[in-house]
């Protein structure tokens, strides 16, 4: 049972603001080391002007700096579905164990050009408690607090 989700993850901001384009451009995250985790959790947080769908996946590589060949990850893919409307969204996509070392998100935005706010990564079940998060990754503060209020 987890009693404290703050201590139990290590986040990371892989990406922000990607503006609306006219022309569609996909968006490949930068990548997270799950090495000494169970999992990653990535929140997409997205907002579409239009009833339009988009798609976000997870894929994994095994090279040594996460810069080679990556595989899409077979039962990641999460879709923004016309039936939303319009607004901001928020999608979740969890790998679990992940086969290989180096996991991203790959946003595939069709024929659309909408926003995406930002990827986070939530790194969770560390063999050992993560330490604070580096604010080079974008976490501009992660407050741990045990105890009760008086």
């Amino acid at each position: 049972m987890l009693h404290n989700l703050g201590a139990a993850v290590y986040p990371v901001l892989l990406s922000t603001t990607i503006a609306v384009s006219a022309t569609s451009t996909d968006h490949y995250t930068g990548c997270v080391d799950t090495r000494g985790y169970d999992g990653v959790l990535f929140l997409v947080d997205t907002e579409t002007t239009a009833e339009t769908a988009y798609t976000a996946y997870a894929q994994l590589s095994a090279t040594s700096s996460g810069t080679g060949t990556f595989i899409d990850v077979y039962g990641s893919t999460v879709t923004h579905s016309t039936g939303f409307g319009t607004g901001q969204v928020l999608l979740g996509i969890d790998v679990f164990r992940p086969s290989r070392r180096w996991a991203r998100v790959y946003v595939d935005r069709g024929t659309t050009g909408e926003l995406i706010h930002s990827v986070t990564a939530l790194l969770y079940r560390a063999q050992s408690e993560p330490t604070s998060p580096s604010t080079a990754r974008g976490i501009a503060d992660w407050n741990i607090v045990r105890g009760t209020s008086s």
